[in-house]
């Protein structure tokens, strides 16, 4: 991960993230890489901010809560890929939702529509506490899972009890190494001054 150094300590960025690929891909090529590589750069990416080493902070009142999610969900994802099963209860469909620029309106991108908000008269409310959206929500509380950020992760990680306790601990975690570095770089503008 040479890049991965380059950018740690030469840019030395706010945030770091990364996203997992998932389906569909025009070309599926794509889809074919080492998933162990992307577990070692999450762990890595890990260590380096409970450490002070990255800074890691989308700032904000809530921007270490944030990135706290973004860290904690890559090694989510990545045991999901591993084990093949859900690590999470999903709430697509309930806590968030697609909506297509034809009105077309699925719980995620990976399921099948739903239904078009066109046949209800653009009423989303209505669409959102129909039948067939009901039904979609029991489907993916029934043990859906996949590795999609923004359809399950997102919206579902702060949902569940035992996961988000985990990234509290973390986002604490987090702000003590950020108060860590804030000292370091204070003390090394006291060393130089001297």
């Amino acid at each position: 991960f040479e890049w991965y150094d380059f950018l740690k300590y030469d840019l030395k960025p706010d945030k770091v993230n990364i996203n997992y690929i998932r389906p569909p891909s025009a070309d599926p090529t794509e889809l074919e890489f080492d998933h162990r590589r992307y577990q070692e750069l999450s762990h890595m990416i890990l260590e380096d901010t409970k450490n002070a080493a990255l800074k890691n902070n989308y700032g904000g009142d809530s921007g270490m809560f944030k990135a706290a999610v973004d860290i904690y969900m890559h090694d989510i994802i990545a045991k999901t890929k591993e084990e093949n099963k859900a690590q999470l209860k999903c709430y697509a469909g309930s806590a968030g939702a697609v909506i297509y620029d034809n009105g077309v309106l699925s719980s995620c991108e990976n399921k099948p529509d739903v239904l078009n908000l066109r046949d209800f008269d653009w009423d989303f409310q209505k669409a959102w506490h129909s039948d067939a959206m009901k039904a979609r929500r029991k489907e993916v509380a029934d043990g859906c899972y996949c590795t999609h950020e923004s359809n399950c992760y997102y919206p579902s990680l702060p949902l569940n009890p035992g996961h988000l306790l985990k990234i509290k601990k973390l986002e604490r975690d987090m702000k003590k190494a950020a108060e860590k570095m804030k000292f370091e770089a204070a003390k090394e503008v006291v060393l130089k001054v001297s």
